[in-house]
């Protein structure tokens, strides 16, 4: 087996799925029983989105990866544990698959020209523009955090709850929405940000991980639209 370019192969073990369902509690007696806490939600619905395993073991890199190394671990997307498409194998304990660790970026721009449906010309994508994301969003070496371009981490702000109690009644709570503000934890070597910094953004461009019961939101560096200090 051989990754080519740069593709990685990352080990996704199911012990570690396991933890997402099951949690160990000791009885009385002393005996050690798991404890189902979460039942699975069918492949479709958010909630299955919410319940993939986070991280992976890097096992293999194609000639061209820079970012991260073999035995490294690495925090994924959220798609990369539902694709079907992207097992090398698997068995009971452990699925390999395939995933690119880099992200693309148009090396030109790509405008269409008048017609008689758009009187004006139509620009389809700006050079620099992403094309394709890694599913790779960080590296974990030697203990810390590197995140992969083109990602960000920023501080997790819990949403509101979709309730709140007012007097006798609930009351619908609204979510965030709009432009909001985030603390930088952990920028890419490759970002013009710095730890610490607050910025602001779309809440709809952000999206949470949790590693090690940490949650990060995570976002696309060209998506954060300004600095606050």
């Amino acid at each position: 087996m051989k990754a080519l370019k740069n593709n990685v192969l990352v080990r996704i073990s199911e012990a570690e799925r396991r933890k997402i369902f099951e949690k160990p509690i000791t009885r009385d007696d002393g005996t050690v029983v798991n404890l189902v806490v979460a039942i699975k939600a069918d492949l479709g619905f958010d909630a299955a989105y919410s319940q993939t395993v986070p991280v992976g073991e890097v096992v293999m890199t194609g000639k061209d990866v820079k970012e991260v190394n073999v035995g490294d671990l690495v925090l994924l997307d959220y798609i990369v544990d539902a694709l079907p498409d992207i097992i090398v194998s698997r068995n009971d304990e452990e699925k390999i698959v395939c995933i690119s660790s880099i992200s693309e970026f148009y090396d030109k721009t790509f405008i269409i020209d008048a017609n008689r449906r758009t009187p004006h010309p139509t620009v389809v994508y700006n050079k620099g523009d992403m094309k394709t994301a890694s599913l790779i969003i960080a590296a974990i070496q030697d203990g810390v955090i590197n995140p992969v371009w083109p990602y960000t981490m920023l501080e997790h702000v819990q949403p509101k709850s979709e309730f709140e109690m007012k007097g006798n009644f609930f009351q619908d709570t609204p979510e965030e929405e709009g432009m909001v503000e985030r603390t930088v934890l952990i920028p890419n070597k490759q970002s013009e940000f710095k730890a610490g910094q607050r910025i602001t953004c779309d809440v709809s461009h952000l999206y949470y991980r949790e590693l090690d019961g940490k949650r990060f939101d995570v976002i696309f560096d060209s998506d954060i639209a300004g600095v606050i200090n």
